[in-house]
C-alpha cells in the first residue's frame, strides 16, 4: 500500500519549514528528543536515537527492507497497515509487537557474534559490546544455524 501526498509546491515549503527538522549535531537531536514522551516513525535512525535517550520508540515497517530489519533486531514494531487502521496513537500502541526479554537475548547474541568475529580478525572491541557479549547465554535459546559466518568467515 502506497500513499502519495498531493501537495502543491507553494504549500510544501511552509510545511517543511514548520514541521521538518534537520540536525547537524547528534547532541542537539538527542536534546530535542528527550522532551518527547514517545517516538513513532518509519526512520530507523530516528527511532534508534530515541532508544539511545531512554525514550520508547515504535518502528513502523513501511517497506520489506525496513520490516525485515526491525523484525530481525526484535525492535518494538507495527506495520504500516496497523498505522492506517489504528486511527490514533493509543490504538496503534495496542498493535505494537515487542518482547523485551527477546530483544535483550537478541542483543546479547548479536554482541557475542561480533565479539567472536572481532577476535578472529584481531580487532579491539568496545567495552559496551564486550559487556553485552559476556551476558549472552546460549543455553537459554536454540542455536542459530547459519550457512556462512559474518563476512564469509
Amino acid at each position: 500500500m502506497h500513499f502519495i501526498a498531493m501537495v502543491h509546491f507553494d504549500d510544501f515549503i511552509p510545511f517543511m519549514a514548520t514541521r521538518q527538522r534537520i540536525y547537524w549535531s547528534i547532541d542537539t537531536w538527542q536534546e530535542q528528543v528527550k522532551d518527547l514522551p514517545l517516538i513513532i516513525g518509519t526512520r530507523l535512525h530516528g527511532n534508534m536515537l530515541a532508544l539511545s535517550t531512554g525514550k520508547p520508540g515504535v518502528f513502523i515497517g513501511h517497506d520489506s527492507r525496513t520490516t525485515e530489519l526491525i523484525s530481525a533486531m526484535k525492535l518494538p514494531r507495527a506495520s504500516f497497515s496497523d498505522v492506517v487502521e489504528a486511527g490514533s496513537a493509543r490504538q496503534l500502541l495496542k498493535k505494537v509487537v515487542f518482547d523485551g526479554a527477546d530483544f535483550d537475548k537478541n542483543r546479547y547474541r548479536i554482541a557475542a557474534e561480533y565479539a567472536a568475529q572481532f577476535e578472529k580478525l584481531e580487532l579491539s572491541l568496545s567495552d559496551g559490546i564486550r559487556a553485552l557479549a559476556e551476558a549472552y547465554n546460549p543455553e537459554e535459546e536454540k542455536p542459530i544455524k547459519k550457512k556462512r559466518g559474518w563476512f564469509g568467515l
